[in-house]
């Protein structure tokens, strides 16, 4: 074994000791003890993350094969991480990252065939949450999110981080509080005109937190999003995308009830291609106002009509008419 490989060597042995007897090696946590290993203090730009990369005996390459993502491969005994050239580098850093936790998996599996994820993670779930653990520093970031109201946008652009990598922060450094946030992303063969079909949009990343873990409902507008699946009709993020507006729901008087925040994100073609949903408990509203008061979002309640009104060519028969209020909210 060579040099630049007896590095990665080591960190496996750490990693085996520490999980010794369990058998469950937990994606975050891995992610830390890579980020202290290593000695990463601050989030590496793209170069930094292929020289740390390159310094683990894996030969890393931009390629533009790939449209966007990332793959890695083992050959005549030489791991290969390939990521795409076309996407943005916030992106590239995230895909790198996922891709060595899977490098990092594959290995351990190899000497330690009892090892394990915990419950029924997936391996791609499990290699997102390795990424935002070991990009970001957690002191800087919580203080940093809190500061923006836990804006994806501003966060994105300071640590220079992709929304996803971003909102799975959130839902790890947070997790002492009941919070739901999903991103929706534009599908390939999508457009983001605001009139579409919600079928053009697809629920990337969903996060909840411990104290969430059981909440199916948020409120009578909005269940809580589902991975892979599209927003549902009449539901805030329905509303968001057809109405091109930002959403705010709230009920502070009643108990019981979140504070749902709901964002289009435009590309530079003035094109919707995300939105974001933060929901938390309304007693912890503070932490999203700093972000709610930069977007002047339309607050709602469910009391009157959708914003969407004749922008959407589903409103005569949407469920936003005719669903019935309650509690949902754990």
């Amino acid at each position: 074994m060579n040099t630049l490989n007896s590095k990665l060597a080591g960190f496996y042995q750490k990693v085996l000791a520490e999980e010794a007897g369990s058998g469950l090696v937990d994606p975050a946590c891995l992610g830390e003890m890579f980020r202290d290993y290593f000695g990463i203090t601050r989030t590496p730009s793209v170069k930094a993350a292929c020289e740390i990369i390159s310094s683990l005996g894996i030969e890393i390459s931009g390629v533009d094969y790939l449209d966007t993502g990332g793959v890695n491969m083992l050959a005549r005994g030489q791991w290969h991480i390939h990521y795409s050239s076309r996407d943005r580098a916030q992106t590239q850093k995230f895909d790198i990252f996922h891709e060595l936790f899977e490098v990092i998996y594959k290995s351990l599996k190899m000497i330690n065939p009892e090892i394990v994820l915990p419950g029924k993670q997936s391996i791609c779930r499990s290699a997102d949450r390795f990424a935002a653990a070991a990009l970001i520093p957690p002191d800087y970031f919580i203080r940093e999110a809190v500061d923006t109201g836990f804006d994806l946008v501003k966060l994105g652009c300071a640590l220079e981080l992709s929304h996803q990598c971003l909102l799975i922060a959130i839902g790890e450094h947070f997790n002492n509080i009941p919070l739901v946030g999903a991103l929706y992303e534009l599908n390939a063969n999508g457009n983001g005109h605001h009139w579409q079909h919600n079928q053009n949009f697809t629920a990337t990343v969903v996060i909840k937190t411990d104290k969430a873990r059981q909440v199916r409902q948020l409120c009578g507008r909005q269940y809580v999003p589902v991975r892979n699946k599209n927003p549902e009709t009449g539901s805030l993020v329905c509303a968001a995308l057809k109405s091109g507006q930002s959403m705010l729901w709230r009920k502070p008087l009643i108990d019981g009830f979140p504070a749902i925040m709901v964002r289009p994100l435009y590309s530079e073609k003035g094109e919707i291609y995300r939105a974001v949903m933060i929901a938390v408990p309304d007693y912890k509203y503070d932490i999203i106002s700093y972000q709610v008061q930069s977007l002047d979002p339309i607050i709602v309640n469910g009391d009157g009509a959708c914003p969407a009104g004749s922008q959407c060519g589903q409103y005569s028969s949407c469920m936003w008419r005719i669903r019935k209020e309650g509690e949902y909210y754990g």
